[in-house]
């Protein structure tokens, strides 16, 4: 019986062995293969992400799209405004505004006057007229953009008007 009970023995042990030698195998190549799906992206993942940058870059390219036409804008206005400063200076001094006798009506012609006049733009690209060739008294300096829309400052307005859709002058 002893032989019996230690051939048993033997095959359980056997048994046991064979067991746990599977149970480590198949463990170890449940964490290889855990470890080779981990390596990269799936591509239900890439798709999922490529959408959500889709659909924010579709809501912030509508956003930024009118900001150099509102920055540019902003300089034109502020432009506007450094330019009254200056004429209302110049009419200090002198008591009566520069002329606009030249046919080129640009503030280029008249920068010269102002050392201290600080535009953005070109300065072709603001018209200046006067009411009167010599001794002026009012003036109207205005710029066109883009979209055929003028911003303009005066004597009667003191302030930056705009955008209109005529060119303004002294009849209107």
């Amino acid at each position: 019986m002893e032989t019996k009970k230690k051939g048993r023995n033997q095959v359980s042990m056997l048994a046991e062995k064979i067991f746990f030698k599977s149970i480590n195998r198949e463990d170890s190549i449940a964490k290889k293969s855990l470890f080779k799906e981990e390596r990269g992206f799936t591509l239900i993942e890439m798709v999922i992400v490529i959408s959500v940058i889709a659909i924010l870059m579709s809501m912030a390219v509508p956003t930024l799209s009118g900001v150099k036409n509102r920055a540019n804008l902003t300089v034109v206005k502020s432009d506007l405004h450094n330019i009254m400063s200056s004429l209302e200076l110049y009419y200090m001094k002198n008591y009566k505004y520069p002329d606009s006798s030249d046919t080129s009506n640009t503030i280029n012609k008249i920068k010269e006057d102002f050392a201290d006049l600080n535009i953005k733009e070109d300065g072709t690209a603001y018209s200046y007229e006067t009411d009167s060739g010599t001794d002026a008294q009012k003036y109207i300096v205005s710029y066109q953009n883009d979209n055929s829309k003028y911003y303009y400052i005066s004597t009667d307005d003191a302030a930056v008007v705009g955008p209109v859709d005529t060119k303004p002058s002294f009849d209107s």
